[in-house]
Order: C-alpha cells, then structure tokens, then sequence
C-alpha cells in the first residue's frame, strides 16, 4: 500500500487527515504533512510530521506516495494539483461512507466528499472538488474543477457551476443557473440567476458587489 502525503498543514489539512483515518486508512498511512510554512517545519501537526514543503515532492518517488491537497483556496489548489501531477503522482478522491454518492453520478480524481454531503443522479463533479458538510448537489449538475462548496450549501438540479467556483456556507442555488468561472458566492447568498465570470457575489438574492481578481 503507498503512504499518504497530505499538501498543507492548516485547518483543512487536518480534516482532510481525519477524512483518511474515517474512510479507513488509518493514522499509520500517513507519512506527514508538506506546507511551505518554515515556522512548521520539524514539528508534530494532528499526530504527524510535517516532513518538508511543497518541493518534497521532486525528491520523493510517486509509485510510493498517494497526495491528497489539504488547502481549500482553489487558486492554490489547482496551482499545486498541477504540480504534483507533472511529477507523476496520483491524487486520488476520498468520498466519506456517511455520504450519499448516487451510483449515476460521476466522480473525478482528486475529489473530497465529506459526511453527510450528497450527489444526485447524472450529476458531475469534476476533478479536484471539495464537498464539505451538509452540501447538496442534486440531479444533472456539473460542477467544475476545483470548485468548493462550502458546508451547508444545497445546489439545485440542472445547473452549471464553472471551474473554481467557491460557494459560501449555507447559499442556495436555484434550477438551472450557471455559476460563472472562478467566481465567489457569499455565504447565506440565494442565487436566482446566471452569475458571471470573475465576480464575487452576496445576498439575497445573490447580487454582484465586485469584479474578482483571479490569475485563472
């Protein structure tokens, strides 16, 4: 069995941690954390080492480690998943057994499924997806790479939500909509329409307070 290098030793590297001890992996799969951080370096982050940074991994061999990314920011995250897979190294998903994955739904590489989360049938969440607590996504959505949906959010059938989309705790999307390309939704926000490219939105219903600087 290949060990487990988890990227990033904040809040969301230590739950992605207990995501691979709650899907069975156990504590001895894990070979330690990488962050760039130097004040870390050296120490014991959630029981595990942090062993190095991010260029780790073009000293270490892909055929011994699997790499799962413990950084919720889609920017970073597709910035490093693409680094670690020009290396050759796998990053496989990681879907919780207390979550509801209907068996006509499709799922990428590199996705995390967290408890209690559910995906409708025809749905497609691509690569690099991050499904926190409570979140919904229901029949014949796509959601687009390294997208996040914040805990709690509930996303209707047939709607497009673009790559790098992050979708705020506790918002609702209505039927059909488009999420525009990494663009931001507000917490609590309640979309009833298309949402552009690059934008931030908030409120109820969701509105456009400013054009969001991205470098994708």
């Amino acid at each position: 069995m290949k060990k487990v290098v988890i990227i990033g030793a904040g809040g969301h590297g230590l739950e992605t941690a207990d995501l691979l001890a709650h899907c069975g992996l156990g504590d001895r799969a894990i070979e330690g954390f990488l962050d760039d951080d130097e004040r870390l370096r050296g120490s014991v982050v959630h029981g595990h080492p942090v062993v190095g940074g991010v260029a780790w991994l073009e000293q270490a061999d892909p055929a011994a480690f699997d790499i799962f990314i413990g950084i919720g920011i889609p920017e970073q995250h597709k910035r490093i998943a693409e680094h670690a897979m020009s290396l050759g190294f796998s990053l496989p998903s990681l879907i919780s057994p207390l979550a509801f994955v209907s068996a006509h739904a499709k799922i990428g590489i590199g996705v995390k499924i967290m408890p209690f989360s559910a995906v409708g049938p025809a749905a497609v969440i691509n690569d690099h997806c991050l499904l926190y607590y409570h979140s919904s996504v229901a029949h014949g959505t796509t959601v687009g790479k390294y997208s996040v949906l914040c805990s709690g959010v509930q996303i209707a059938g047939s709607v497009n939500v673009k790559e790098g989309c992050w979708v705020g705790i506790g918002a609702s999307v209505i039927q059909g909509v488009t999420l525009g390309k990494w663009s931001y939704i507000g917490a609590g926000a309640a979309v009833i329409g298309d949402i552009r490219d690059h934008t931030t939105c908030v409120g109820v219903p969701a509105k456009v307070i400013r054009e969001k600087e991205s470098s994708y």
